[in-house]
């Protein structure tokens, strides 16, 4: 079947677009697969999908090394917080045998 971008179905709450209309399966790799592979399209609407590909990719690799240095960051505020209530409870413990 062949469906015009503006035919396609999308899921606001589920975050998705690009479906068929009729089944609701997500054509967005079939799509893309499409546009890097069309013998029609000219080369610089070719070569601008590929450049959009490409800084796609980018973002995620950066967005994933956000959540990783974040991890680390909690992690860390939890290990000073962890040994700040031990000095803490130590220190009481001194005090209330004094």
């Amino acid at each position: 079947m062949q469906y015009r971008i503006t035919e396609l179905a999308g899921d606001p709450l589920g975050g998705r677009t690009s479906l068929c209309p009729r089944c609701r399966r997500d054509l967005t790799e079939t799509a893309r697969a499409h546009l890097f592979s069309c013998v029609v399209l000219p080369d610089e609407m070719k070569l601008r999908t590929r450049e959009v590909r490409d800084a796609a990719q980018r973002l995620i690799k950066r967005s994933q090394q956000n959540v990783d240095r974040s991890d680390v960051l909690i992690r860390e505020a939890e290990a000073y917080l962890l040994a700040c209530q031990q000095a803490l409870r130590a220190f009481m413990a001194q005090m209330n045998r004094s």
